[in-house]
């Protein structure tokens, strides 16, 4: 934001300020541009236990602030960060220790399973049912809602797990650009395939 404050060299000491000074969880939350293994471990170390990982794919915030300036266009950057399923895969190896949430880019029931498949906790979306508030009313909302938790069940019932659990035992083989990026961030995605 041209008019935000740029004076992020407190960041590590407010949120565990946050953490350590309520008694409620707290979530610390991305704003669309996804999240390494490193921030996690750092959110982890600063006492956070739920992180929504928030990645790219849904509201830009590089857009919404690009098209509020007149200076500098950041137009270049509309495709900065990791998406939520590179997201997920960067958080396998801590999802023991916080509860990862995924956000950011689920558009469908099918994102929904495949961010729990990845061991998000849960998922969270706004874009579509705001949009279909907005043009169609709350009853429209509420039957996508009501209609993607049928398809939910029939995707577990495809995969053959009986809850959320066994869905996150699942065999997932990776592919194209998702691999790609595991494998150049060194991440062992190989276990997936044969969990």
């Amino acid at each position: 934001m041209p008019e935000g404050d740029r004076d992020f060299s407190t960041w590590k000491e407010n949120i565990q300020q946050i953490v350590e000074g309520l008694d409620v969880p707290v979530i610390v939350k991305e704003v669309g541009f996804g999240m390494s293994k490193e921030t996690m471990e750092e959110l982890i170390s600063l006492g956070v236990q739920n992180i929504d990982v928030s990645g790219r794919g849904g509201t830009n915030f590089v857009n919404i602030e690009n098209d509020r300036r007149d200076t500098i266009d950041f137009s270049l950057l509309g495709e900065w960060g990791q998406t939520t399923p590179e997201s997920l895969l960067e958080s396998l190896s801590l999802q023991k220790e916080v509860n990862i949430l995924a956000s950011g880019g689920v558009r469908s029931f099918y994102d929904i399973v495949k961010a729990l498949a990845l061991g998000a906790k849960a998922t969270g979306l706004s874009g579509k049912l705001l949009q279909t508030v907005h043009l169609e009313g709350v009853d429209a909302a509420t039957k996508i809602v009501l209609d993607w938790e049928k398809a939910i069940k029939h995707m577990l019932l495809l995969l053959n797990c009986h809850n959320i659990q066994e869905l996150q035992e699942t065999q997932l083989l990776l592919r194209g650009p998702l691999r790609e990026y595991a494998e150049l961030r060194e991440i062992d995605y190989k276990y997936l395939a044969r969990r």
